[in-house]
């Protein structure tokens, strides 16, 4: 696989600042408290919580990737085949009412539309 902008390539090197500087406030942000014993603790186990809490900070490293990939954008190259395509021009055709387009009944008491003016779409 290659890239159109592989310089693009560059922004992932903002993740390594960007998991340092989590790692390093994460621990500069936990609680010092002193006990006695510690034995009353010992039972208990971690919250899942304890580890979701990283949640958004590992979608937010994983948008990165995800904008700098994009912006890089990958292209594939299949050079075993060939492909050659022709435009199709594609027309539609649909009647619009003119102002003096009137609508009279049928004798078997259906509705039908007095004149119309065909429009000519080509996409």
């Amino acid at each position: 696989m290659t890239f159109l902008h592989p310089y693009y390539l560059l922004l992932l090197l903002l993740l390594v600042p960007l998991v340092a500087w989590y790692v390093w406030k994460n621990k500069s942000l936990t609680a010092k408290v002193q006990f006695s014993s510690l034995k009353a603790f010992d039972g208990i186990k971690r919250s899942p919580m304890e580890y979701l809490r990283h949640l958004p900070f590992v979608l937010r490293c994983l948008v990165l990737v995800f904008v700098a990939l994009t912006l890089a954008r990958p292209q594939r190259s299949d050079n075993w085949s060939n492909r050659t395509t022709e435009g199709i021009d594609i027309v539609m055709w649909i009647p619009i009412l003119t102002k003096h387009a009137g609508i009279h009944r049928r004798q078997d008491g259906n509705r039908r539309l007095d004149k119309s003016v065909p429009l000519l779409v080509i996409c």
